[in-house]
């Protein structure tokens, strides 16, 4: 726990990483932001093993692993943005796509700030159509796209029915930062239901058998 402490302090960030007062057998793990008198910090709350992947000291991001199980190691991209510290689950895709001619175009799994920033498919396939310059990229605006924490939109022309828009509508990835849509049109995907427990969700069989 302490050496994860240090990791982050390399990066110029207070961390307090702890274990749950409770005793479980289940995995937990909370990734936060908390402040006290000195400032914000990252509160990290865990009863598995935590490892810091990689650190960019003049990024200011690292990526943090917890090893819940052996197939299981949620992922988290942790750093300051434009307006503060932010910690941000990583979903571990099939494979990372980059840019033709930068990296490998297709790179397994999350391994490093680099990958973990890499764009989805989609904002890397927009890149390319737009002719985005290299610097450009990492951009929070670009000609393609716009990032707003872990939430990239692209812009897009579809109709709807305007009576199914919903305005000002929060959005948010499990118990992270909350986001505000000005215009908001859901369509697909599959309902899902959230508790202390499963910020995330879960879905409607796991609801059934599941104690709230």
């Amino acid at each position: 726990m302490q050496n994860v402490a240090k990791k982050f302090e390399q990066m110029g960030a207070r961390a307090k990483v702890y274990e749950p007062e409770w005793k479980s057998d289940t995995p937990f793990l909370r990734v936060d932001i908390q402040e006290d008198k000195r400032g914000p910090y990252f509160d990290i709350c865990a009863n598995i093993h935590l490892e810091v992947l990689d650190v960019q000291p003049k990024e200011k991001h690292l990526v943090l692993m917890a090893r819940e199980s052996h197939d299981k190691k949620p992922k988290f991209l942790c750093g300051f943005d434009e307006r503060g510290w932010f910690a941000a689950a990583l979903p571990e895709p099939n494979s990372v796509k980059w840019h033709p001619k930068t990296k490998p175009n297709l790179r397994r799994g999350i391994s490093d700030v680099a990958s973990a920033k890499a764009a989805p498919p989609a904002v890397v396939e927009a890149e390319q159509r737009k002719k985005v310059k290299p610097r450009k990229r990492n951009h929070r605006v670009n000609e393609a796209s716009k990032r707003q924490g872990e939430w990239f939109f692209i812009p897009d022309r579809i109709e709807v029915d305007e009576k199914l828009i919903l305005r000002d509508e929060p959005i948010r990835m499990g118990s992270r930062r909350e986001h505000i849509c000005e215009e908001l049109y859901r369509f697909g995907g599959d309902v899902v239901w959230r508790n202390w427990r499963n910020p995330n969700g879960i879905s409607e069989y796991g609801r059934t058998c599941c104690s709230w």
